[in-house]
């Protein structure tokens, strides 16, 4: 299917060059149908050097399945792709398939064991766990996010504390309690990391905009 730039959820991605993220496509007029309706979508586009060159589509048959991590993971996906393309038309092929192989370890770390939630992790630990060194992951990060390793781990800890303090099955859980399960190690830090990364306290984004964004697609 061929989809101008500006029509549907891709064609708009590739117009803003932001990803768009949908909870639910049957409320968006701009969704075009293909073989059959998905109720979630993700569309990310894919830059390099400030230039468009591909948008990822994500598409899922239930309501509400993506999430700001899945954002996250997939702006990342987005990014080695756009340095892999990169790269390829230089022919510099082994740091690109290194970088790849090691980014991709790091991803995997954070988003399926979730090794950003020990608050004793530091950069050391995690570079002898991928067997590179302490520069060489510092080096990966910053490619990534475009921030150091402390920034890093911060930006998934608030996102693993956003997504549960906007879940009802943590309307249990102290501030607190949630604070240290996503990883902080005191109050303080979880209060000034939070509400750097998102203009609000924790105790006001579960009494506000927490629990009114969770499910909600971000349209633009």
């Amino acid at each position: 299917m061929k989809i101008k730039v500006g029509d549907g959820i891709v064609g708009r991605v590739a117009q803003i060059k932001q990803p768009i993220l949908l909870s639910d496509t049957s409320m968006e007029s701009r969704y075009i149908l293909d073989d059959k309706r998905r109720f979630s979508e993700l569309a990310v586009p894919i830059m390099r050097s400030g230039d468009l060159l591909g948008v990822l589509d994500f598409e899922h048959s239930e309501k509400n399945f993506f999430t700001e991590s899945h954002v996250l993971i997939f702006q990342l996906i987005a990014k080695l792709t756009g340095i892999k393309l990169e790269r390829i038309s230089s022919q510099n092929y082994k740091p690109l398939i290194n970088g790849v192989v090691y980014s991709g370890q790091w991803v995997r770390l954070l988003t399926q064991e979730r090794v950003h939630r020990d608050s004793n992790l530091s950069l050391g630990a995690m570079a002898d766990v991928l067997n590179i060194s302490d520069t060489y992951l510092s080096h990966l990060v910053s490619k990534l996010g475009g921030h150091n390793f402390s920034d890093h781990i911060n930006h998934y800890w608030v996102l693993d504390a956003k997504d549960m303090l906007a879940d009802r099955k943590y309307n249990d859980y102290t501030i607190l309690s949630i604070g240290l399960e996503a990883g902080f190690n005191s109050k303080s830090t979880f209060y000034s990391v939070f509400k750097k990364h998102t203009g609000l306290t924790p105790t006001g984004f579960r009494k506000g905009d927490g629990k009114a964004k969770k499910g909600v697609g971000v349209k633009h």
